[in-house]
């Protein structure tokens, strides 16, 4: 166990050195100037940043178990229907994703409920009153 022995005095002379040099010190305030540099600048993005991490969490590492992969296949078969019958439909699909069909910005979402879109809330006066209640004017 000479070589276990010699790498672990190696290891603390390495250690007392860099310790000797400041560079413990230098590297953990360097870490807590990035920590909280990091925290002011993402006060502004508070929302965005907690989105983001949860679409992470959700889409790669399965946390709450979602079927993060599952959502496109769905949304694709329901505008295509079974792509392994027919595949003329797939570029509507594609142009669903495309960068400028994004809406990366609030003021670019559509808000208004199904039944604002097909014209249905004609006939569903407590839920136009509900929806006044809660927007306001109707937009």
């Amino acid at each position: 166990n000479l070589r276990r022995r010699l790498g672990e005095e190696k290891r603390i002379y390495v250690q007392d050195k860099m310790r000797e040099a400041g560079s413990v010190e230098m590297d953990q305030k360097r870490n807590s100037v990035l920590a909280e540099g990091r925290k002011k600048a993402m006060l502004r993005y508070y929302q965005e940043d907690i989105v983001i991490w949860t679409m992470i969490r959700s889409a790669f590492f399965r946390f709450y178990n979602t079927p993060y992969d599952r959502y496109v296949r769905d949304y694709a078969r329901e505008r295509v229907g079974d792509v392994r019958v027919r595949i003329d439909g797939a570029e509507a699909v594609e142009q669903t994703f495309v960068p400028a069909n994004w809406r990366t910005s609030a003021d670019q979402w559509d808000w208004r409920t199904a039944w604002e879109v097909d014209g249905s809330i004609a006939e569903l006066p407590l839920t136009q009153k509900w929806l006044e209640r809660v927007r306001g004017a109707s937009r």
